[in-house]
């Protein structure tokens, strides 16, 4: 611990004590001025040691000083650091539950002027993406022009009715931008879009990897699923190799690592 002013004023009047005290005795022990000039010469090495001692105790009081500074600061930045990840946390958390709430909210009208609500605007997407795509599916060509296709008919099946899923994937895309703009290392940055990834269906990853396909989508959230990875956790079953072949592989497999040239 670093000196106080208290402790140092007593120091120096230990030693001025103890350098009065000597000179008293020198003068009660030789009666001649020349013998106690001679003996208080001698005496010269006493008062530059005590000088020393002072000088070292001013060094250690620095040091002690520059030490807790450094303390001080370190537990400073702790606590910023601590500060920003709490605070980051919160915003996170109230995003995923924002997120989870504006499911609860979604509707689509179905031809027959029926609504369908809630997560089973998932199935009921899914299901009219399947029927329309099918046939390209399941009769390819060399010719088709499968990106085209991909995004005609995601456009035509889910932008096109009077459902929000839009808005859904809007807000899914500034969660996991957020997550991006973080400034930590990746493996924080993949702990929590991850646990964004949990909450998928198996309908909403299917409708996110077509989403990304889509003109829109591809624009700006594709390069977002294939870094961190989004539809690792997918049913293979659900990826036609002509959806698979239009997609880095990471975009399935966080693993996955590029040949060598």
């Amino acid at each position: 611990m670093p000196l106080s002013k208290k402790q140092l004023a007593i120091y120096a009047l230990i030693v001025l004590v103890i350098q009065l005290s000597i000179g008293f005795i020198i003068y009660l022990i030789f009666n001649k001025w020349d013998t106690r000039g001679q003996f208080g010469d001698m005496f010269g090495f006493v008062n530059a040691l005590f000088s020393g001692l002072a000088f070292t105790a001013v060094i250690l009081t620095l040091y002690y000083q520059q030490k807790e500074i450094r303390h001080t600061q370190e537990q400073i930045e702790l606590q910023n650091m601590l500060t920003t990840i709490q605070s980051f946390e919160n915003t996170f958390f109230n995003l995923l539950d924002l997120h989870n709430n504006l499911i609860t909210t979604l509707k689509v009208q179905t031809r027959n002027g029926e609504y369908i609500e809630g997560r089973n605007v998932f199935n009921y997407l899914c299901k009219m993406l399947d029927n329309k795509l099918t046939p390209t599916i399941m009769y390819p060509t060399m010719t088709t022009d499968y990106l085209s296709v991909y995004s005609d008919v995601y456009a035509d099946v889910c932008l096109s009715t009077t459902s929000d899923i839009g808005y859904y994937f809007r807000n899914l895309y500034h969660i996991i931008k957020f997550i991006k703009e973080y400034p930590s290392d990746s493996i924080i940055k993949t702990k929590y879009t991850s646990i964004v990834r949990a909450q998928f269906s198996r309908e909403e990853y299917k409708l996110l990897m077509y989403n990304c396909l889509n003109v829109i989508g591809r624009e700006k959230f594709k390069g977002l699923v294939e870094e961190y990875s989004l539809l690792e956790n997918m049913d293979t079953r659900q990826i036609p190799d002509t959806v698979r072949s239009l997609y880095k592989p990471i975009a399935f497999d966080s693993k996955y690592k590029e040949p060598p040239p």
